[in-house]
């Protein structure tokens, strides 16, 4: 069983880990930033890092806006996109949900009165247009659209030393939901490898049904390892 149970705690552990092996981003995407709490977390562990933060409800959900304010001004080093990221430009219906956490751009047949419309970039275009660095971690946290975000971003998840995606076990936002499986092989191909389990989200009947997933480039492997570094880890890193 992990140790790890703070908010982020297994997000920090693992970069926190990297971090130990020389690994220092400029830049990290955080798409899906929700009120910025992964963020301003992962920013404790790579402070000089430049991060970029894609949230569509900001500026839609007072809760979040809170929150982006506050660790926007506790840290300079954070920048909002207030766009959802996608595989065309444009705009597109959105699913709010009560919650704020389940919201998706896959929309299925969700309540009328919980539908926006937000504006939707392709990744590619909108690190282009906003000068973004090529960034070193890429984080998706999406509600069942991480594939519709690689789709538009091929060319920024290739240049990342890191992926770290939540996944599905099971579609739960419908038949464009991307399982684990499908992620791993559309990875593969662009010289991604999975390398770590991160937290999981358990339905209450217990059967799992998201779980976060760590990739890592294999030029970032060759090279740790090549620098006798330590990776790849054995086990379970985080209670070492």
């Amino acid at each position: 069983m992990t140790t790890v149970e703070s908010f982020a705690g297994i997000e920090r552990a693992f970069f926190s880990k990297l971090g130990d092996l020389g690994f220092a981003p400029r830049c990290v995407l955080d798409i899906g930033a929700s009120n910025g709490s992964w963020s301003s977390m992962i920013a404790e562990v790579f402070p000089e890092a430049r991060f970029e933060m894609f949230e569509p409800l900001a500026g839609r959900r007072p809760e979040y806006d809170a929150g982006l304010a506050s660790v926007m001004a506790s840290r300079s080093n954070l920048r909002l996109h207030p766009v959802a990221l996608g595989s065309e430009n444009g705009e597109a219906a959105f699913w709010s949900e009560t919650a704020g956490v389940g919201s998706s751009l896959l929309v299925g047949n969700v309540p009328a009165e919980e539908k926006i419309t937000v504006p939707v970039r392709r990744l590619d275009d909108a690190v282009r247009d906003a000068g973004i660095a090529p960034p070193e971690i890429i984080k998706v946290d999406v509600q069942g659209g991480e594939m519709q975000v690689l789709r538009g971003g091929r060319e920024t998840f290739a240049a990342a030393d890191v992926l770290h995606l939540e996944t599905w076990l099971r579609r739960g936002y419908g038949q464009q939901t991307p399982l684990l499986h499908e992620l791993i092989d559309a990875l593969r191909p662009m010289g991604f490898v999975l390398v770590q389990f991160g937290d999981f989200w358990r339905h209450p009947d217990q059967e799992l049904v998201s779980v976060d997933a760590f990739f890592a480039a294999r030029r970032l492997i060759e090279r740790l390892r090549e620098q006798r570094r330590g990776f790849p880890w054995p086990g379970n890193w985080w209670e070492g």
